[in-house]
């Protein structure tokens, strides 16, 4: 099972629970003040973008695939 971060919108704390993919479970609850105001926290994933389509790596002026009959 998955991991989600939850805050806790009554006393600020943020922790960890298990639960599947399918949403918060309906009696979660904050583990420090047992309140139920909670919201996910979402941590961004970064990518990194592949240069192959680039056409700055392009060695033919006259041409953005680097490929064509002008290449050579």
């Amino acid at each position: 099972m998955p991991f989600y971060d939850y805050h806790c919108n009554q006393c600020g704390k943020t922790f960890e629970v298990s639960h599947g993919m399918g949403g918060k479970p309906k009696d979660l609850k904050c583990p420090f003040c047992g309140a139920s105001d909670l919201q996910r926290v979402f941590h961004p994933v970064g990518t990194k973008r592949s240069d192959e389509n680039s056409t700055s790596s392009s060695s033919c002026s006259s041409c953005s695939s680097g490929t064509c009959s002008a290449c050579g």
